[in-house]
């Protein structure tokens, strides 16, 4: 079931706003290893809730991975169709910033804690790898996505563990 949350919401347990499912199409997910992870759709406006499909929403989306959160980003409305892009929870991670971190002669799983203690505002993901690889990153002004999947930058976490 493809169910929409309001945009605050942090408990998924429930049906949320409601389903999508029986007006929803087009709806593609596509997932790039360590990389992007989309979901978009179309909707009609006037079917049950598609005045509710509002930038920054929250839809549960069902994948070959399970459930998975994708937050709607920049929704078009054109001849009574929405149609919007959404990005997987974990990008709202960019809106956040570790200002400066050593991760030193630690394996996957101790640069993910280290990351994760290092962003400067609380957040509700739970960092994790079983990347048994030892190596050290120093990360200074980047946000966690940067610092874990920039393939550009030398101390990414893809750079030096791997994943």
């Amino acid at each position: 079931m493809i169910t929409l949350y309001k945009p605050n919401e942090t408990d998924f347990t429930h049906n949320g706003i409601g389903a999508l499912d029986k007006n929803i199409y087009n709806a593609t997910v596509e997932e790039e290893l360590n990389g992007l992870f989309l979901f978009s759709f179309s909707y009609p406006l006037f079917a049950p809730h598609g005045l509710e499909i509002e930038g920054m929403s929250i839809i549960k989306v069902p994948t070959p991975d399970g459930e998975q959160l994708f937050r709607v980003a920049a929704p078009k409305v054109s001849m009574g169709e929405i149609t919007a892009q959404c990005y997987h929870i974990f990008y709202d991670l960019t809106e956040n910033l570790i200002e400066d971190i050593f991760a030193e002669t630690t394996n996957g799983n101790g640069a993910m804690n280290r990351m994760s203690a290092g962003c400067q505002y609380k957040h509700p993901f739970q960092f994790y790898s079983d990347v048994p690889k030892i190596a050290s990153a120093r990360i200074v002004r980047k946000n966690p996505v940067e610092a874990l999947l920039d393939s550009s930058q030398d101390n990414s976490f893809v750079n030096r563990w791997g994943g």
